[in-house]
């Protein structure tokens, strides 16, 4: 049972390819936008479908949906790659003036945290589980200081949004 988890699971390369394959597959449905880059410079995506042509045409609410906060929710990286499919099919298939399409165009950013995500799958590829369950953080070694030795260094980007974030000895998690 535990190996038909495994073989569900998809890690940060093929969410990639995924998300790369349908920006060039269905371009007027699907535009992919650079939103920034991670502490390690990996770069961070959302992805804009919308039943019109270009989401800046056409003003409309967005519905945004994030995955892969903390690194090892690898699962919600697969999630939306199912949302992402159910939401081009609507686009394709149906009246998009029938459905919540024609009012709001949906945001899908699949990983919050690329840094931890591509570590996770690194160590998910050579069935190295030993450290999967440390591993939540974006990696970002410049809160190593904030930590005892034994924490590894970076910041719980699910819990940290504050602005001060570092600053109070209640938020170092």
């Amino acid at each position: 049972q535990e190996e038909k988890y495994e073989e569900a699971i998809l890690l940060k390369n093929e969410i990639d390819k995924f998300f790369r394959f349908v920006s060039e597959e269905f371009k007027t449905k699907i535009q992919q936008v650079q939103i920034g880059s991670s502490y390690l410079g990996l770069p961070m995506y959302a992805y804009i479908l919308s039943s019109t042509k270009s989401h800046k045409v056409v003003k409309k609410s967005k519905i945004l949906i994030t995955a892969a906060h903390h690194a090892r929710e690898l699962v919600t990286m697969t999630m939306v790659v199912g949302i992402t499919i159910q939401t081009l099919r609507d686009i394709l298939h149906f009246d998009s003036k029938s459905t919540y399409l024609h009012f709001c165009d949906i945001v899908i950013v699949p990983m919050v945290n690329p840094d931890g995500v591509e570590k996770i799958s690194e160590l998910w590829r050579v069935r190295d589980f030993s450290k999967i369950k440390e591993i939540r953080k974006n990696l970002n070694s410049s809160y190593q200081e904030h930590y005892e030795s034994d924490c590894l260094p970076g910041v719980d980007i699910n819990r940290n949004y504050d602005i001060n974030h570092g600053t109070s000895e209640f938020d170092l998690n």
